[in-house]
């Protein structure tokens, strides 16, 4: 929405929802959906961004499709790498870990099949790739794959705007592979477990740093260590903690203050 004005891109993903599955985000089909649609989101973000006051809906087309002839990369070929090289070129504000992580999935992908080209990522290309990932490269963690083909999904899609593919034959379409949402399985430290930990004498500094880190945190309910970090003398009244969480407090939402008693009453 811009000068009240509003347009609608397309991103060439194949996912039709109903006004009621876009609605409900704990259904399966709107988490991929919202999932694929996530890193062009991002990018669109960054386009606006970067164009600041020189927004215009031409030039954040121009540049959202692809088609800005002074950004275009003649030496852009369609290898794996050189499209990985003008996804960085595109991503200018990229953090320096997600780099880190296509890179291992690059990596991965030369070693399974030398000289990768995009075309080479087919449905079965990409199924034979997991296989190989499990196998050969002993990789078992179903949130390791998952990090590495949203990678490989950011890279396609992106070269599937510069290169001008046929979506259709995109790998990660709808019903295609997919990529499933990670679930993290809390688990609970039993008794004996605890008394373990109280009676273990750390070997460094670093260890020290942790371990007590640890017991503050337990001592807290289990307080996040970026709040631990940040609490202030003013956040504690008598024997009581009240704070804000550090990854809420700037959110739109209304957000409660945590409240916590310490020491006797």
């Amino acid at each position: 929405d811009y000068q009240r004005q509003a347009y609608k891109y397309s991103l060439g993903l194949d996912y039709k929802l109903t006004k009621e599955q876009f609605e409900n985000k704990n259904l399966k089909v709107t988490k991929e959906a919202l999932s694929a649609a996530e890193p062009e989101k991002l990018r669109a973000e960054q386009i606006i961004s970067n164009l600041g006051k020189d927004f215009s809906f031409s030039k954040f087309k121009a540049k959202f499709k692809g088609t800005d002839k002074t950004e275009k990369d003649d030496s852009m070929t369609d290898k794996l790498e050189d499209i990985f090289a003008d996804y960085i070129k595109d991503h200018p504000d990229i953090a320096q870990g997600t780099i880190d992580s296509y890179k291992s999935a690059i990596n991965h992908l030369t070693a399974y099949h030398n000289n990768v080209r995009i075309s080479d990522l087919s449905v079965p290309f990409m199924q034979s790739f997991l296989a190989y990932l499990k196998k050969s490269a002993g990789i078992s963690s179903d949130a390791t794959t998952n990090i590495y083909m949203r990678a490989i999904r950011a890279i396609y899609n992106h070269a599937e705007r510069r290169l001008n593919l046929d979506p259709r034959n995109n790998p990660f379409g709808k019903n295609k592979i997919i990529i499933h949402s990670n679930t993290n399985v809390k688990k609970a430290i039993d008794e004996r477990g605890f008394q373990k930990f109280l009676l273990y004498k750390p070997a460094n500094e670093k260890e020290v740093f942790a371990y007590d880190m640890f017991l503050i945190s337990f001592g807290l309910v289990g307080m996040n260590i970026a709040d631990i970090i940040s609490i202030k003398n003013r956040d504690i009244k008598k024997n009581t903690l009240t704070y804000y969480r550090k990854k809420t407090r700037n959110s739109k939402k209304k957000t409660e203050p945590i409240t916590i008693q310490i020491g006797t009453p």
